[in-house]
């Protein structure tokens, strides 16, 4: 069976308004640089701007990659942290 590899990036700094600022924006394009030599074959991102923007800059640097949004890579922290008020699933992670 062939290996497969998952690589997690969480987007680049953000500005005011969501999207990414200039360092944001600079983290993402050395990002792909590092990126470029790995054998990627898609690149996912959650709907927020910030991480589509972040996804196409790092993209940039991998000519045919397709990039796609996904609901669910999305950023879902639940906001009651009480273990016993959370569906199993997100408990364990609390």
């Amino acid at each position: 069976m062939a290996s497969r590899f998952l690589y997690l990036v969480r987007h680049g700094e953000a500005a005011e308004g969501g999207s990414l600022s200039d360092a944001g924006q600079e983290q993402a394009r050395r990002t792909g640089e590092r990126l470029k030599n790995l054998p990627v074959t898609r690149i996912h991102h959650s709907p927020l701007p910030r991480a589509a923007q972040t996804a196409r800059l790092i993209a940039g640097w991998l000519p045919g990659v397709p990039v796609a949004g996904s609901a669910d890579v999305g950023d879902y922290i639940p906001a009651d942290l009480d273990p016993g008020a959370l569906p199993p699933s997100c408990a364990r992670l609390v």
